[in-house]
């Protein structure tokens, strides 16, 4: 069905880059210190040609991580800020905080015009909602009635509509989404497939094509 390997692999780059992140990278704030020490005891020391492009270079690892730092910091406000919230800047963390406060539902109102702020019922209220939305009416169709309705819809038109999804369709949709959008499960953002595009492509779109053309979500990505 070609989605284990794919989903495998994911995992296994995640991890990946958490091991590295912590070997390697470690924290940006202790590297960015340790260069600024650096850059110090050169600025303090005699000019020369070689002092002058060590600077140059220290202060463009140090822009770099800053960089980083703040990309950091962006991706947690927006779609991780609960569980890192305690360890935001001040900015981002007010940020996340007024996200959330103007995104959250606080009550919603029923058929009969009553409002709600059990969240139990809340949730009641939004399936049989959606579940009336998307349920016929009308069990028995009069078609005198059809008759008289203009068609829209041409015979090609609808040849189209009922075609099976893409591979093309597959890659604008992931080019439509946001790079720093909310990730998914596996905690990794649409920029990660699009840089990556050409090394994941057949094995992302096998497993988007047979989940949508199928009706069926992998269980390990629901």
């Amino acid at each position: 069905m070609g989605q284990d390997p794919l989903m495998r692999k994911v995992t296994e780059v995640h991890e990946d880059l958490h091991v590295w992140d912590q070997e390697v990278l470690k924290r940006p704030v202790q590297r960015i210190k340790k260069l600024k020490r650096e850059l110090e005891h050169l600025r303090r020391g005699p000019i020369s040609e070689e002092s002058t492009a060590a600077q140059k270079e220290i202060l463009l690892r140090i822009e770099l991580l800053l960089e980083q730092e703040e990309l950091e910091w962006v991706q947690r406000a927006r779609a991780n800020w609960l569980k890192h919230g305690d360890r935001n800047t001040k900015f981002f963390h007010q940020f996340a905080s007024a996200r959330r406060t103007k995104n959250m539902i606080k009550g919603l109102v029923d058929d009969q015009g009553v409002k709600h702020e059990d969240l139990g019922t809340m949730k009641d209220i939004v399936r049989d909602f959606y579940t009336n939305l998307f349920t016929s009416e009308v069990q028995v169709v009069d078609q005198e009635v059809l008759t008289d309705v203009d068609r829209r819809v041409t015979p090609n038109m609808n040849q189209l509509l009922l075609a099976p999804f893409s591979r093309e369709e597959v890659k604008k949709a992931l080019s439509s989404i946001g790079d720093l959008k909310a990730p998914r499960p596996d905690g990794l953002h649409a920029i990660f497939f699009k840089r990556f595009w050409q090394l994941l492509e057949d094995e992302l779109i096998n497993e988007v094509l047979y989940a949508i053309n199928n009706s069926v979500i992998p269980e390990r990505v629901e």
